[in-house]
């Protein structure tokens, strides 16, 4: 099975693909020289793949579809758009604009994520080695005294004992766990779970909505502006926002508009997108000015995922040194307690 390749890959070759189109070189001479400067070797057989396919009579827009695992619906119908229009180099332009700025925000939202997620790692690692090496160190200094020990170093050592005898069973229940939840979230269901959690948990739930919003608004305009039919450009669009919550309700708009409704009053309806967003819309279709008006709303709300991701760091910081400042110390707590009990006895 083929692996997806990375979004920046795509980005360095859709902007360098765009260059060389705009200065007039011959398509499959701009894709054979562009191959060579590939690093990842599954993309370079992938274009490949694609030159031989273009020498053959093959549609350019034809031979990348067949590579979903590097170009989505999005790139294929605007290539496609944009080879129909004759203006193939404008569109990968636009491509090239669209893919840094998606790039940008889900790099942004998972710098985001990683510091937390790497606080909590290191605070388990912390506590996990002071269990299995410093507890049962003092552990036979507690028993050689022969006093009753606190209630706090009862617990330690009960912990400490616990993950010594039975970290083999520990290991494959957080394996069998891991496999389980992936196997959970893979299934309709469980993705739909997930993709609701992302979008309503404390703090990360309003993040990931923005940016979620962000990415479709910001499709959805490069799409009308590359002459897609707004109807088609919203189905396209829909994947993008890469959650099923807001899918479904894309899907509810689609609905509304192909019965007759409004496009800005379709999107009202759902009860999902922001003022904001409907009024550009409304906007938009009046003015006939829509895709510039959803991009200038998407980079709005690009601009509100920066500030919720500055808010969140500076949030985050001092409450994960506090937390792992505060289970550091409960430990060592735990572990001098008897200590200080036993000195005051001797004194």
């Amino acid at each position: 099975m083929s692996r997806d390749i990375k979004l920046n890959t795509i980005v360095t070759f859709t902007t360098q693909f765009a260059s060389m189109i705009g200065a007039y070189i011959p398509l499959v001479k701009t894709i054979d020289n562009l191959k060579e400067d590939m690093n990842d070797k599954e993309f370079k057989t992938i274009l490949h793949t694609i030159s031989e396919d273009i020498k053959r009579g093959v549609d350019f827009a034809d031979a990348i579809s067949q590579h979903s695992n590097a170009f989505d619906t999005v790139y294929v119908n605007m290539v496609g758009a944009g080879m129909a229009s004759g203006k193939l180099d404008m569109t990968l332009k636009q491509l090239s604009t669209y893919l840094t700025k998606r790039a940008e925000t889900t790099n942004k939202v998972k710098a985001a994520l990683s510091y937390p997620i790497f606080m909590f790692i290191a605070m388990t690692i912390i506590i996990i080695m002071m269990l299995i090496v410093v507890i049962p160190m003092f552990e036979k200094l507690f028993a050689s005294s022969g006093k009753e020990l606190p209630l706090p170093t009862q617990i330690a050592i009960k912990m400490s004992s616990f993950l010594q005898n039975n970290w083999g069973i520990i290991i494959i229940g957080i394996v069998i766990t891991l496999i389980s939840i992936k196997f959970y979230i893979s299934t309709e269901g469980g993705r739909r779970k997930l993709d609701l959690i992302k979008i309503k948990m404390p703090i990360f739930g309003i993040l990931n909505s923005k940016s979620a919003i962000s990415k479709f608004i910001r499709t959805f305009g490069v799409l009308v502006k590359s002459d897609i039919p707004i109807l088609k450009a919203i189905k396209l669009a829909k994947s993008s926002s890469a959650n099923v919550i807001i899918e479904q309700s894309i899907d509810d708009i689609v609905n509304m508009i192909e019965r007759g409704y409004g496009v800005a009053e379709a999107f009202r309806e759902v009860e999902l997108f922001p003022d904001i967003v409907i009024q550009m819309i409304s906007s938009g279709e009046e003015s006939g000015k829509l895709d510039e008006l959803l991009i200038s709303t998407a980079n709005y709300y690009d601009d509100q995922v920066d500030n919720d991701i500055k808010a969140i760091v500076s949030l985050i910081n001092p409450i994960s040194t506090v937390i792992i400042s505060l289970c550091v110390a409960g430990l060592l707590f735990a572990v001098f307690m008897p200590i200080f009990q036993l000195g005051d006895t001797i004194g």
